[in-house]
């Protein structure tokens, strides 16, 4: 028998699905939902400057708007029934997102950072962004019907 009862997650308010993804590109989900486990009434503001300033250190502000940014250019509207977009609808999402993820790079790839903690989120921030920018040319292929070049951005 445990010695912590378990009990069904509708009644403990707890709600987590794969945690893994929540940690790309960043830890804020996981970081949030640790610190919001027993104490709901923290502001969500004060926690991403927290965890932004802590895992970025130098630019964190900047990469916190930027985040910010992308996620609000990535958004995509999905309702209970579906999506109501098709991929040529998106196509100026995915250029814009691009864009931002160029941009950004140019800004902070060459510069170094002190702390491994920040090293490290700067560094796996910067491969997501290489991820992301092949998988943005991969749509923007798709979208324009040219499921070969797609494949040749893979």
């Amino acid at each position: 028998m445990p010695i912590v009862p378990q009990m069904p997650s509708w009644q403990t308010g707890m709600k987590m699905y794969m945690p893994q993804r929540c940690a790309v590109p960043t830890g804020l989900g996981l970081y949030v939902y640790g610190q919001t486990l027993w104490n709901t009434s923290v502001d969500f503001e004060d926690l991403c400057r927290d965890y932004y300033s802590h895992a970025f250190g130098d630019g964190w502000q900047d990469c916190m708007l930027h985040m910010q940014a992308l996620s609000d250019t990535f958004d995509m509207c999905i309702r209970k029934d579906g999506r109501t977009y098709t991929l040529a609808d998106c196509k100026e999402k995915l250029e814009a997102c691009l864009v931002k993820i160029r941009q950004f790079r140019a800004q902070y790839s060459n510069m170094q950072f002190e702390g491994a903690v920040s090293q490290l989120s700067w560094s796996y921030l910067l491969v997501y962004h290489a991820y992301l920018e092949r998988l943005l040319q991969l749509l923007l292929a798709a979208a324009a019907g040219d499921v070969s070049g797609g494949k040749e951005q893979l």
